[in-house]
């Protein structure tokens, strides 16, 4: 697995419980100015491009920049998304540079806490 990509403290303290729940040591998160607000997805994309051998990648951050994110790694114009605060995505992204991918599921905050619930 790749390294985790975050941009702020929340997003750290919660990339942190997935990385725990995961069983991904938490040398492997990585703070990326990539999902800061205002950042432009292709330079995450290209600085993704250039790790060695990633086979996934768990970003953690904060609307709109994710849904942009994930708009540019579908290859579509327009925001198809609008996470919620504590909203889940999966991308299938088949190629990194120029991105190209599918949406495989979103989740919304009350179907996470459901999940962490065990319900």
């Amino acid at each position: 697995m790749a390294p985790l990509q975050l941009p702020y403290v929340r997003a750290v303290q919660t990339a942190e419980i997935f990385a725990d729940a995961l069983g991904i040591s938490k040398t492997k998160i990585e703070k990326t100015e990539g999902l800061l607000p205002g950042a432009e997805p292709s330079a995450f994309f290209h600085e993704l491009s250039r790790k060695k051998s990633v086979d996934s990648v768990i970003c953690f951050g904060h609307a709109p920049q994710l849904d942009e994110l994930i708009c540019f790694g579908l290859g579509v114009k327009k925001d198809i998304t609008e996470l919620k605060k504590a909203g889940v995505a999966c991308l299938d992204v088949t190629r990194v540079n120029p991105p190209a991918g599918k949406l495989i599921w979103l989740m919304t905050p009350r179907a996470v806490r459901k999940i962490s619930k065990g319900k």
